[in-house]
């Protein structure tokens, strides 16, 4: 059974942030994170002497973070699970700092600001013309479907979009309302049931994702997208993160289906 002591003493935020600024710490959570373990397993995970990881795990304890078991293996309390995953979104903007620093997500409805964690696999290609050519890449190679949010329709993307539509993948799109002549010279050339088309007023970031990969770009703190930074993300979690926040958009920004 489960030691319950832990759950005598009172959890308090403050202790939970101290304990969180000891880098050891923060390796003997990440390795918690994927599995209970016994104090001696540690040594061979940790270049950390057993007494130290011992003191470690004994401050993790009275903070209710970690708890052990019957059989003497330390793993995460409830406490610890929930706070993890807190520490997956800060892990990311820490990572990123030197673009976080100056882009806003702000405008992220909450749930996925406090979801960032999901997208803790992702990569960061620098560079426009490496952006572009990626954005390219993935709209050859993807099949079943395409989901786009942009503020504008570049041409390179025009030819493999409509390749897209030929092999019977589903596309839809969000763009904004200034966009519409563009599109009607795009519809002229595809009519087709799988192309869905939604004209809103404003665009806040730049989203492509199909079920095989995912990218976006955020937008500089004065509002101009950046697309020299682009985030792509290859991983399940971060691939549902970004098909989530475009369905959010879909659904709840008004606007009008012009196709």
């Amino acid at each position: 059974m489960i030691n319950i002591l832990m759950f005598m003493q009172r959890f308090k935020v403050s202790e939970v942030f101290f304990e969180l600024s000891n880098e050891n710490r923060l390796k003997i959570l990440n390795i918690l994170e994927e599995r209970g373990m016994a104090l001696r397993d540690f040594q061979n995970n940790l270049n950390i002497p057993k007494p130290e990881i011992y003191r470690h795990l004994k401050r993790l304890i009275e903070s209710n973070i970690v708890i052990r078991d019957e059989k003497n293996r330390y793993q995460l309390s409830p406490v610890g699970k929930i706070i993890m995953l807190y520490l997956k979104g800060l892990n990311l903007l820490e990572k990123y700092d030197f673009v976080f620093r100056n882009h806003d997500i702000s405008f992220l409805p909450r749930e996925f600001q406090l979801s960032l964690g999901d997208m803790e696999g992702v990569e960061v290609i620098e560079g426009t013309i490496e952006g572009f050519n990626l954005t390219v890449e993935r709209l050859k190679n993807a099949r079943s479907y395409e989901n786009i949010m942009t503020r504008e329709i570049l041409l390179p993307f025009i030819e493999p979009v409509s390749a897209l539509l030929e092999r019977n993948a589903k596309v839809r799109i969000i763009a904004p309302y200034s966009t519409r002549k563009d599109f009607f010279k795009l519809i002229e050339k595809i009519r087709t049931r799988d192309l869905k088309i939604k004209l809103v007023e404003k665009v806040d970031l730049v989203i492509l994702v199909d079920e095989k990969s995912g990218e976006f770009n955020l937008p500089y703190l004065n509002g101009d997208i950046d697309y020299g930074i682009t985030f792509y993300i290859r991983e399940e979690n971060g691939i549902k993160w970004i098909n989530r926040l475009f369905e959010y958009y879909w659904e709840t920004l008004p606007g009008e289906f012009i196709f």
